[in-house]
C-alpha cells in the first residue's frame, strides 16, 4: 500500500482507482517507458530506495515482466534491472490477473513477497509492483524476539523459585 501511495504522489494529480482495499493509479507505456502521470519509472531509484529506507527489504517496478527499477542486487552488487519475472508469480499476475502474496525465490534467495499488477486505463496488465523481505531477515528478527522472551521467562522462573525457596524455608524452619 505504501508503494502505491508513493506512486500516486508522483502521478501529478491523476485520480487513483480503488482496487480491493488499495488505491492504485493507472499507468501507460510510452516510448518504451513505464509512465505514471509525468514521471518515467524506468531506471528510477528514488521510489524503490525510499521503500527500503522506510520499511527495509526490497522493491521493484516491472514493465511487462522485466525489472525497470529495483533495489534488488545481483551477486556483483549491481541493481538487477532487466531481469525477468518467472515461475508461479508470473503465472498468477499475467495468466490469472491477480496479486500474489507468499514466498518466492529472487535471484536464488528465498523471500516473503507481495506482487501487484500494474494496469493501464483499459485494465490491461502492463507491469508489476513488488515488495519483499528476505526470509532470513524476517527469521532473524523472530529469533531475537524468541530469545528475548526465553531470557525474560528464565529470569522470572529464577526469581519465583528463589522467593518460593525462602518462603518455604521460613515456614518449615520451626518444624
Amino acid at each position: 500500500k505504501a508503494f502505491w501511495e508513493l506512486l500516486i504522489s508522483k502521478s501529478g494529480g491523476a485520480e487513483p482507482v480503488v482496487v480491493g482495499d488499495s488505491k492504485r493509479i493507472p499507468m501507460i507505456i510510452d516510448d518504451n517507458k513505464l509512465i505514471v502521470g509525468p514521471y518515467a519509472l524506468n531506471g528510477d531509484t528514488v521510489l524503490v530506495d525510499r521503500i527500503k529506507e522506510l520499511f527495509g527489504g526490497t522493491a521493484t517496478i516491472f514493465m511487462g515482466d522485466k525489472r525497470v527499477a529495483t533495489n534488488v542486487l545481483n551477486a556483483d552488487g549491481s541493481r538487477a534491472v532487466g531481469t525477468a519475472l518467472k515461475g508461479p508469480v508470473h503465472d498468477t499476475i499475467f495468466k490469472k490477473k491477480a496479486s500474489y502474496r507468499g514466498t518466492a525465490d529472487i535471484l536464488g534467495k528465498p523471500y516473503f513477497v507481495a506482487y501487484d499488477p500494474i494496469t493501464d486505463a483499459k485494465g490491461d496488465i502492463i507491469g508489476v509492483l513488488y515488495v519483499g523481505i528476505p526470509k532470513s531477515d524476517y527469521f532473524d528478527a523472530f529469533n531475537r524476539i524468541v530469545l528475548f522472551v526465553a531470557i525474560i521467562a528464565a529470569v522470572l522462573v529464577a526469581a519465583v523459585s528463589t522467593i518460593s525457596f525462602f518462603f518455604t524455608r521460613k515456614l518449615t524452619l520451626p518444624l
